[in-house]
């Protein structure tokens, strides 16, 4: 898919990366110091891996309480990160913030390389990898402190190391990367089936086409080995511990598990269509431009036309695209590509973006061969000048309202989880034990035990649930086997318990104005009845 005109030299490409994504990651950490004064997370689960890393880092294993195996880590690779960071005995918050900035550069120079091994040529794989650190959900990614760029660095080289072997040898390294992505976010590993599938049908299917994925199968599983081996050493279970305690009951396995035809039928009929309406709202919130040409790179990735006439087609991006909201539908329904600045889907931004220009280039080329734009040659070669500044302008746009947004964010997070984290150090006698439902700023900050009423750290909470029951009553019936002697509440996730003021006894609140990321915007510390001799004081 040529345009005629080179690209740029290879360092000019790098500078133009490095000048877009400075742009954008200045702009957003102006934003994050207006709303705090300093430097926080838009997470409260961002403080959730730096507690996991501070303990690795301290000798204490994969723990979120120190000397307790934990199976809640979902991004292992990123815990190590962390942890790395965690023993250089730097600023956790700023390491954390410049391992994601140096990995959103990354993924703009590995989207580069995907839209080259996915056929563009002359100046659109550039314009692939400005516009992918240019996208908003990325930038907020890089200062998040979570895994999601290091996913979607891991997945980007993965699909580029598969396209880049199509015509040839089969890629030793793509099925590798994508078993360290699988350890930074577990979705990754829908891909390796695709890239299976892909391979079989471009070698038709022919005797022992198979042979060479054997060793390259048994080298993903070996990757992983170690992750389901501590989680079975943890809790007795093959799977993170966020898998049962928030995605297990919603998909069909769940379904079919407790033989509810209701739910199946849900599982297989209406979840992969709400995933996929979702999925679509994804693409339109990162350009309305791209998402309207989106189509027409489909077509031209899977359709024996465009690009298919210079390489082979790029089809598994078309389709880790359209299986994403299947896969995840029958199986994780969980939420959507939407959820938390789209952090579940993130990794696929730089193959939505190649498809998108896959598009803009075939659609170019097919207007310019039936004569249009019918104009003085100097003005049909400005056509993609005008697209390209258009373009800029939206990503623009969208960089300065999602920054503001940002900025917020981080300030409920500080002003919410890591207040009350603060609070419980200065207040909750120590050796006491905190239940919460929100747990990493409150654990991180608060340096006391946390027992995880939603089940992600502690799975021991999970064994009190009953289908159907309200869980204010499950979360009763689990402190009173544990006694905690202090209660950490989002009261709008239980009602029942946050009114319970004959067993629990408020003695303080943090609040912020409408929080749209904190899961709430009041968190309410209790004293419950095993409350040690000396409690904390009261505030006036």
């Amino acid at each position: 898919m040529a345009d005629g005109r080179p690209g740029l030299p290879a360092w000019a490409q790098g500078l133009a990366l490095l000048l877009v994504a400075g742009t954008g990651l200045g702009y957003y950490a102006m934003a994050e110091w207006q709303g705090v004064g300093g430097w926080g997370f838009p997470l409260d689960d961002a403080w959730i891996h730096l507690q996991f890393a501070r303990n690795l880092a301290a000798g204490d294993g994969l723990s979120f309480n120190a000397g307790e195996p934990s199976a809640g880590s979902t991004a292992p690779l990123w815990t190590l990160a962390l942890a790395l960071v965690t023993a250089l005995q730097v600023n956790p918050v700023a390491g954390a913030k410049v391992v994601g900035a140096l990995l959103l550069l990354g993924v703009g120079w590995l989207t580069l390389l995907l839209a080259r091994a996915a056929g563009l040529r002359g100046h659109w794989p550039l314009a692939a990898g400005l516009i992918t650190v240019a996208t908003p959900r990325l930038l907020w990614a890089s200062l998040s402190g979570m895994e999601v760029l290091l996913a979607t660095v891991l997945v980007t080289a993965a699909a580029w190391r598969h396209l880049a072997a199509l015509g040839g040898r089969l890629s030793t390294s793509a099925p590798l990367l994508l078993g360290a992505a699988t350890l930074a976010r577990p979705e990754c590993v829908l891909l390796l089936p695709l890239m299976v599938a892909e391979d079989g049908h471009r070698r038709h299917w022919a005797t022992g086409w198979w042979q060479p994925w054997v060793w390259r199968l048994v080298a993903f599983a070996l990757l992983l080995g170690p992750w389901a081996w501590w989680n079975v050493h943890a809790t007795g279970k093959p799977l993170p511990g966020t898998f049962y305690a928030k995605v297990g009951g919603y998909g069909l396995l769940g379904a079919l598990a407790d033989l509810d035809p209701a739910r199946v039928a849900r599982a297989v009929l209406l979840n992969p269509w709400l995933q996929a309406r979702e999925l679509a709202a994804f693409a339109v919130e990162d350009g309305v431009l791209l998402a309207v040409l989106l189509p027409f790179g489909l077509a031209a990735a899977w359709l024996p036309t465009g690009p298919a006439k210079v390489v082979p087609r790029p089809r598994l991006l078309v389709a880790a695209v359209l299986t994403y909201p299947l896969a995840r539908g029958l199986l994780a329904p969980f939420q959507g590509a939407l959820f938390q600045h789209g952090r579940y889907a993130a990794h696929l931004v730089p193959m939505l973006t190649v498809l998108a220009l896959l598009g803009a280039a075939a659609l170019w080329r097919d207007l310019q061969a039936r004569g249009w734009p019918a104009s003085p040659r100097w003005c049909r070669a400005r056509w993609p000048a005008a697209w390209a500044l258009l373009l800029a302008l939206e990503l623009a746009g969208l960089m300065a309202r999602d920054g503001r947004n940002y900025g917020r964010d981080v300030a409920d997070i500080e002003n919410l989880h890591v207040a009350m984290g603060r609070w419980v150090e200065a207040h909750a006698p120590p050796g006491a034990v905190v239940a919460a439902n929100d747990i990493g700023a409150l654990a991180y900050f608060g340096h006391r035990r946390v027992l995880d009423l939603v089940g992600l750290v502690t799975p021991a909470a999970l064994a009190w649930r009953v289908p159907g029951e309200p869980a204010d009553r499950a979360v009763l019936r689990y402190i009173e086997q544990e006694h905690p002697a202090m209660l950490v509440l989002l009261p709008n996730w239980y009602p029942e318990l946050s009114r319970r003021q004959d067993l629990f006894t408020p003695v303080h609140e943090v609040a912020v104005r409408g929080s749209a990321i904190a899961g709430g915007d009041r968190l309410v510390a209790y004293l419950t009845p095993w409350a040690a001799a000396h409690p904390p004081r009261r505030d006036p």
